[in-house]
């Protein structure tokens, strides 16, 4: 124990330049750029000029493509797209299996009918568009047609089946 003590009071009894470290006053000074340390700034009593915050710049739009430019660029913009005609045949021929097939009608779901008179619509408006007419007042001249075709599909077509029978189209909870 007394080996432990006299390497402690050796160790004490050196002054911390022996070690190598520095006093406070030997330490060089930091460039003022590297200086981190935070030191009070005395305010500046000039008046500096107003700089704008924001820089507005003027909207210059993009002139538009008419119509008949962008189907000439564009061919497959043309309607009705060939390209989706077999993929509306599949799925109107599964919506068209759907109904339930009683002795004089053949009754759809509300949510299958709808969905199939969507795609009859849709694809009506596209071909009603390659011929050249488009909807006067947009968005509610979709759902007329709708309407129009639901009503005209009960009340002037009927179902055939695989087998080539007839049937009423009627819709269950409808009219």
């Amino acid at each position: 124990m007394s080996d432990a003590n006299k390497i402690v009071d050796s160790i004490t009894n050196k002054s911390l330049e022996d070690y190598g470290v520095k006093t406070k006053s030997e330490v060089p000074d930091i460039p003022a750029f590297l200086d981190r340390r935070q030191t009070h700034v005395q305010p500046t009593t000039a008046k500096r000029a107003p700089v704008s915050k924001s820089k507005t710049k003027t909207y210059t739009p993009k002139p538009s493509t008419s119509r008949q430019d962008y189907i000439k660029q564009c061919k497959s913009a043309q309607t009705p797209s060939s390209a989706v005609r077999p993929v509306l045949d599949v799925k109107l021929s599964v919506l068209a299996k759907m109904p339930v097939l009683e002795q004089t009608d053949a009754v759809f779901e509300p949510d299958l009918y709808d969905e199939m008179v969507y795609e009859v619509s849709r694809y009506m408006a596209d071909v009603m568009e390659g011929a050249g007419f488009v909807y006067r007042h947009g968005a509610s001249d979709g759902d007329a047609l709708r309407k129009l075709l639901g009503e005209f599909i009960q009340t002037r077509m009927a179902h055939i089946d695989v087998s080539g029978r007839r049937r009423f189209v009627a819709v269950r909870g409808g009219e």
